[in-house]
């Protein structure tokens, strides 16, 4: 029940219940809004390559609900900072990585190992079901291969203004 005084200044009194339910809205309004804010993530994997000096690094799957905006993705050898050393690496989507049709691009467009390729805002997105795979092949046989990606983890059907002077904002939820 709602209460004025009028002296010279107008004052709204509330009731508890109406308070309780004020704040109430506010935590949906605050849990809806975090739902659907993208989260900057670093997935990483490595994997030690086999007598032919290939393998696969799985960086993983979006949770259930969620994709992911691949920003960066990259590959090296133990030691980030040594010299170029043979073999390439490509990067794959989907949940099988020697599948040609799963073939995205090779890490820096064919360079050798170490690399790494950047992505515009919606330009490689995995769905909940896509792995996010580096394949290696002709690299130094049995040395541990490292990769990496970031990420935007974003609630499903998330799309981002591309703005190549500031980081990609959220624009709008379907």
């Amino acid at each position: 029940m709602r209460t004025k005084i009028a002296v010279g200044a107008e004052v709204d009194f509330i009731t508890k219940g109406e308070m309780e339910q004020v704040l109430a809205e506010h935590r949906r309004a605050v849990a809806k809004m975090l739902r659907t804010v993208p989260i900057p993530k670093t997935i990483e994997g490595t994997i030690q390559l086999d007598a032919t000096g290939a393998g696969v690094i799985d960086l993983g799957v979006p949770n259930p609900g969620r994709t992911w905006n691949v920003r960066r993705v990259s590959v090296s050898y133990q030691d980030p900072t040594a010299a170029l050393a043979a073999g390439i690496a490509a990067i794959m989507r989907g949940n099988d990585p020697t599948n040609p049709l799963n073939f995205v691009e090779r890490i820096g467009n064919g360079t050798q190992i170490p690399g790494a390729n950047k992505y515009s805002a919606d330009q490689l997105v995995l769905a909940q079901d896509e792995h996010l795979f580096i394949r290696v092949s002709a690299g130094t046989v049995s040395v541990f291969a490292f990769g990496s990606a970031q990420v935007l983890d974003s609630p499903k059907g998330t799309v981002y203004d591309l703005d190549l002077e500031e980081a990609p904002k959220l624009s709008r939820v379907v």
